[in-house]
């Protein structure tokens, strides 16, 4: 129950009594609005409405703070991603003889999709793989991505995958990318998510890579590697 629900049903218990006092009226030819018993009777029967209403109203007030406690505790205990890391801060030469900071990130690649085995499809287009793990508290489940971009461009993220462990890391990998020529990457994610309590959220992930790698394997299709330069993220609640 609401607390304009109880504040609406408190005043609809006050003017039961004059309502009674219009049928009296109305169908009896009885006044009786001048009886003094009457407003003794009515004065009684407005504290008594009165206390009743105020302790419901508290008790409302009381279970809406109860709730969102458990809310707030339910919302502190959920799975997010990072990209996975693998070593330490530090600084390296680029293609270009540039100075790329690098945040420790796992490296974002281009390169050929893996099958079902994990073995290598040389007869596929090159995909972008990134690597996230789950950090945070709790179990990932009802995994949807709902959108994708690179420098702007939408793109698509096959993913079958619906739940992710503590800890679990996920290579995903996007297809349909062109980046031929490009040195710097802006990747754009936006996940819906879910924790076992079912507190649904979002997550919105933001990568910065900067080129620092071409490869060229034996089916002459060209890989790369990509140092990450920037990472954000931000998670909304959507219940």
């Amino acid at each position: 129950m609401k607390r304009s629900s109880v504040i609406i049903l408190g005043c609809i218990a006050l003017l039961l009594p004059f309502m009674g006092i219009i049928v009296a009226w109305r169908f009896f030819d009885k006044i009786i609005i001048d009886n003094a018993e009457f407003w003794y009777g009515y004065m009684a029967y407005f504290g008594t409405v009165l206390l009743a209403a105020v302790a419901l109203f508290q008790n409302v007030c009381a279970d809406e703070v109860n709730n969102r406690l458990i809310k707030q505790q339910l919302r502190q205990k959920i799975g997010y991603f990072e990209l996975r890391k693998v070593h330490e801060q530090k600084r390296v030469l680029s293609l270009n003889h540039e100075i790329i900071q690098m945040n420790g990130y796992q490296e974002v690649k281009v390169e050929n999709p893996t099958d079902c085995l994990g073995r290598s499809d040389i007869s596929a287009l090159p995909v972008m793989k990134i690597c996230l793990k789950n950090v945070g508290e709790d179990v990932i489940l009802n995994l949807d991505i709902l959108s994708a971009k690179i420098n702007e461009k939408d793109v698509i993220i096959p993913c079958s995958i619906k739940v992710v462990y503590k800890e679990e890391e996920i290579w995903f990998e996007i297809e349909n990318i062109q980046i031929d020529n490009v040195n710097n990457l802006k990747i754009e994610l936006f996940f819906r998510l879910e924790n076992i309590a079912g507190i649904r959220y979002g997550q919105n992930i933001v990568i910065e890579a900067r080129k620092f790698l071409d490869m060229v394997g034996n089916n002459e299709k060209s890989s790369a590697v990509y140092i990450v330069t920037g990472f954000g993220s931000s998670i909304d609640f959507l219940e």
